[in-house]
């Protein structure tokens, strides 16, 4: 499968990127390029890099073009100027869906941040069921892809 990742370059878009590769997709690393903490994740073998930040609709589409799925990672975890969480994690993840729809991609999974809300006491981070929720740690090591039969 062809497989885009926003936030590629990311904590858990580039371990997901490295375990895809691992398992023979191909990976499109979508990302402003703000991360370089671990930049050889650009090299990887069937993965190529596009500096394509998620708050560009027309640049999404033409970078998702030809791709099975699209895993939506990008996030961030505390708000910087214009980088709020209202912006990122709900309008831009918007824009994502928009792009893929354009693009004919089959498949989108979606990343949920933790920290894009405040947990308080009268409101504690849980799941629907009232069960906490995992940890990003615990969701990189999950692959949601596999292989259409």
């Amino acid at each position: 499968m062809k497989i885009a990742i926003t936030g590629g370059t990311g904590f858990i878009g580039r371990h997901l990127a490295r375990e895809l590769v691992a398992q023979n997709h191909e990976v499109v690393l979508i990302s402003r390029g703000h991360d370089a903490r671990d930049s050889c994740v650009r090299e990887l073998k069937s993965a190529t890099f596009l500096p394509v930040g998620t708050g560009a609709i027309d640049d999404l589409a033409r970078a998702f073009q030809g791709c099975d799925a699209i895993a939506h990672c990008a996030g961030i975890n505390r708000e910087i100027g214009e980088q709020t969480y209202q912006r990122v994690h709900v309008e831009n993840t918007r824009l994502v869906v928009e792009a893929a729809k354009r693009a004919g991609a089959g498949k989108i999974a979606l990343l949920s941040f933790i920290r894009a809300r405040a947990p308080t006491a009268a409101r504690p981070i849980t799941s629907r069921s009232g069960k906490p929720k995992k940890s990003c740690a615990q969701a990189a090591s999950i692959t949601p892809f596999s292989k259409p039969e």
